[in-house]
């Protein structure tokens, strides 16, 4: 497979850390959100977009609480 960073690719499906975090937060968001872990906000800054914190969540398989943040539109 193809690893890069926290995501490998296996047999064609997206593996590791950074996919699973992912799901977990597009299982929180309601219809039409938009949401982002913590890591992805800081990676916005200066993008323009904005942002409202969510709280901290604890996400299944991960541990400690993450920041999650909802886009503005």
């Amino acid at each position: 497979g193809v690893h890069s960073g926290e995501v490998a690719i296996a047999g064609g499906q997206a593996l590791g850390v950074a996919v699973h975090a992912a799901a977990r937060i597009a299982a929180l968001a309601g219809a039409g959100e938009v949401l982002v872990s913590g890591t992805t906000h800081d990676a916005l800054d200066g993008s323009g977009l904005s942002f409202d914190f969510r709280g901290a969540h604890e996400l299944k398989g991960l541990t400690g609480p993450r920041a999650i943040f909802a886009l503005v539109r």
